[in-house]
């Protein structure tokens, strides 16, 4: 929620009637002015945090948008310890959800593997 994607989604989810309560984690405040979502400022490698956070929210709709690009704010080799340390935690906590139906990831291809064509 902290990032200029994560803000922004934020913000448009904020908007929708359809939308209930938001809640949001991230190492970096967000950029744009919520209303009504609940922000966590947590490291992503806090992996009990993160998941205490997530479950006792315990949402419908999870959507993990945590992905650094590389130079962005941080060198590579941090940029994909960040992006990783997020995914499992956020993937981790999202199995404890009873009430989850959807997932939303915005992944990285260095992070999650690349497709090898022969």
């Amino acid at each position: 929620m902290g990032s200029e994607l994560g803000s922004l989604v934020a913000s448009l989810l904020e908007s929708e009637p359809w939308v209930g309560a938001l809640e949001g984690i991230d190492v970096d405040p967000p950029r744009r002015r919520l209303r009504k979502a609940l922000f966590h400022r947590i490291d992503p490698g806090n992996r009990a945090r993160v998941v205490d956070v997530v479950t006792a929210f315990n949402p419908h709709v999870l959507i993990h948008a945590a992905v650094w690009e590389p130079d962005a704010r941080v060198n590579t080799a941090t940029a994909h310890r960040l992006t990783e340390d997020a995914a499992v935690s956020i993937l981790g906590a999202a199995a404890e959800c009873p009430a989850l139906t959807h997932v939303v990831v915005r992944s990285a291809a260095e992070i999650y593997g690349r497709a090898v064509v022969p």
